[in-house]
């Protein structure tokens, strides 16, 4: 099933970020986001929401390799821009 969640990246330098990733039907990244992610929202009980929600995506689930993801995108499919 395709779809989407907020993972730890690890890069190349040792850092880690939280991104949106993105997997097709079999379950594989087929996307993730260009740059790690922030929240912004018109109300703080919005904000906490969107923060719980990347914790309890994050949480528990390995650390994705940027170089291991970008490499298997570089054989077709897309690393997201950012808007």
């Amino acid at each position: 099933m395709s779809g989407w969640n907020y993972r730890v990246v690890q890069y190349d330098n040792g850092d880690c970020g939280l991104h949106e990733v993105y997997y097709d039907d079999s379950g594989n990244v087929n996307g993730v986001t260009q740059k790690a992610v922030g929240f912004v929202s018109d109300s703080s009980y919005k904000l906490k929401y969107l923060i719980r929600l990347a914790i309890d995506d994050a949480y528990g689930k390995p650390i994705l390799k940027w170089s291991e993801i970008t490499t298997t995108l570089s054989q077709g499919d897309t690393v997201e821009e950012e808007e």
